[in-house]
């Protein structure tokens, strides 16, 4: 809120008229110009306004006389609530419980329902929070998870596998489930026993796509390590019908890390500036006269470190826009990391202002990364399905995506006849017939995206429409949840 916006809301609450504060109860406004108050209990009449006739029925003797006639239980009303949010900071801090609680709108709520019932009630014992609560919260989330399955069956999904460190060292691996619908956890599972052997990476990831129903995986994502990557190209030989996907945002953090190892001036930028600690007091602190601190004040005020830093941004800052697009749930990735991924190299080589020589070990170091772990044919299909390239004057239909769209089709389109028709059908999108080439779905191609688009208006085309939607749909990253 704005200094204004409080300022007038503080008003609003102690003009004449407002009602709202509880100490009105028991108060008779005799004159609001005055703000003058008339206690119920004992006819004295305050000067000052609400705020000071709750001190009087409060006995606090801080600017008022007390009440001789006010009942204890109106007396206590001013502490009850500084006295309960008391005792809930103390139970967080005993209980050593994160203080972001509090921002769950399920503690607000349950504080709600406390409030409700008044007093005399008796929180739940040990055993119905571990026993009786418990199943009917897993009985409440399995039917939450129903709605997502049906979404499942109709748009497909991909699972997304996470590894993180807990405070034990234990390596754990979370698994989440990704639709149009939204993202769900669906397990986590403590790996530090499998996750160096490719094989039981395997039998985890078998069994994981089990319980989803192999029917609805799109792909599975996880991260380019050697192990999984061997594990992924073991499920696809199993399950025919799905993809092992490495994920982008892991590929494009290898990227940057590379630009690091492999490029001087990366390398000397990033340990200058590791060495940098800024501070408002600087001037004053003794460590301002050493020796070292005298270095790196030079080294910050050089322009050498700030036009290394310049150099650095610009092979950096158009990978980093594309991993905040592949990080992100706003939209899903996979009809654009393609062509974004192309035009990152080309905004490089911009940047460089069309040296080659200043430009082409970056690019060797994306193209590495890209087309030894990340160029996929769903990549392929996604950019080549997604209307907002396949209607542009510069889109590129060359063999390789052609090759990636129909590998796609080839691998999760087991119906011969289906196949048949999805082929006939693209000739309709290709050349934007029916409702392609309707007025709204022109006007609809910038507005949504490329899946809601074939929802739209790919109806004459029900087979390829469900096939679009399914490529459309995919994110490219597993980053979904927090990594370490």
């Amino acid at each position: 809120m704005s200094l204004s916006g409080y300022v007038a809301h503080k008003l609003s609450k102690n003009k004449p008229g407002n009602r709202s504060d509880i100490g009105w109860e028991y108060g008779i406004d005799v004159d609001s110009n005055s703000k003058k108050v008339k206690c119920k209990f004992c006819s004295k009449i305050f000067s000052g306004g609400i705020y000071r006739f709750k001190h009087h029925l409060a006995c606090t003797h801080k600017d008022a006389e007390p009440c001789i006639s006010v009942p204890d239980d109106v007396k206590l009303k001013k502490d009850l609530r500084e006295d309960a949010c008391q005792m809930i900071s103390r139970f967080l801090y005993t209980s050593a419980i994160p203080f972001n609680v509090v921002k769950n709108p399920y503690f607000e709520k349950a504080l709600e329902m406390v409030t409700r019932h008044g007093p005399g009630f008796k929180p739940p014992t040990y055993h119905e929070v571990r026993v009786k609560y418990l199943k009917k919260e897993v009985e409440l989330t399995h039917e939450l998870l129903r709605d997502f399955k049906i979404e499942w069956r109709k748009t497909g999904c991909s699972i997304m596998s996470d590894g993180w460190t807990d405070k034990k060292r234990r390596s754990i691996c979370n698994f989440l489930v990704n639709s149009p619908k939204g993202t769900v956890f669906l397990t986590s599972i403590d790996t530090s026993d499998i996750s160096k052997t490719a094989d039981k990476i395997f039998q985890m990831l078998d069994a994981i796509v089990e319980e989803v129903g192999e029917e609805n995986v799109v792909q599975i994502v996880s991260d380019n390590a050697a192990n999984y990557k061997l594990a992924g190209e073991l499920l696809m030989e199993k399950r025919k019908r799905l993809y092992w996907t490495p994920c982008a945002a892991h590929c494009i953090d290898l990227m940057l890390e590379d630009f690091e190892k492999k490029i001087h001036v990366h390398t000397l930028t990033i340990q200058s500036a590791k060495s940098i600690t800024s501070s408002r007091n600087w001037k004053s602190s003794s460590f301002s006269s050493t020796v070292d601190a005298k270095k790196i004040e030079a080294m910050v005020i050089g322009s050498r470190l700030w036009s290394n830093i310049i150099t650095c941004l610009k092979a950096a800052r158009p990978l980093i826009k594309v991993l905040r697009m592949v990080d992100s749930d706003v939209k899903p990735a996979m009809g654009f990391i393609y062509e974004q991924m192309d035009e990152t190299k080309e905004k490089i080589r911009v940047n460089f202002n069309n040296i080659k020589r200043n430009y082409e070990l970056i690019w060797k170091i994306i193209d590495e990364r890209w087309a030894i772990q990340l160029h996929k044919p769903l990549h392929a299909a996604g950019y080549y399905l997604n209307p907002q390239y396949h209607y542009s004057c510069d889109f590129k239909s060359n063999f390789q995506i052609k090759k990636g769209l129909y590998s796609c089709i080839e691998r999760m389109i087991t119906d011969e006849n289906m196949i048949s028709k999805i082929d006939s059908q693209l000739e309709s999108f290709k050349n934007a017939r029916g409702l392609f080439g309707s007025k709204f779905a022109k006007m609809a191609i910038s507005t949504k995206s490329p899946a809601e688009w074939w929802d739209s208006y790919g109806d004459e085309c029900p087979e390829l429409q469900m096939f679009a939607i399914r490529i459309l749909s995919l994110t490219c990253s597993s980053s979904g949840c927090e990594r370490n």
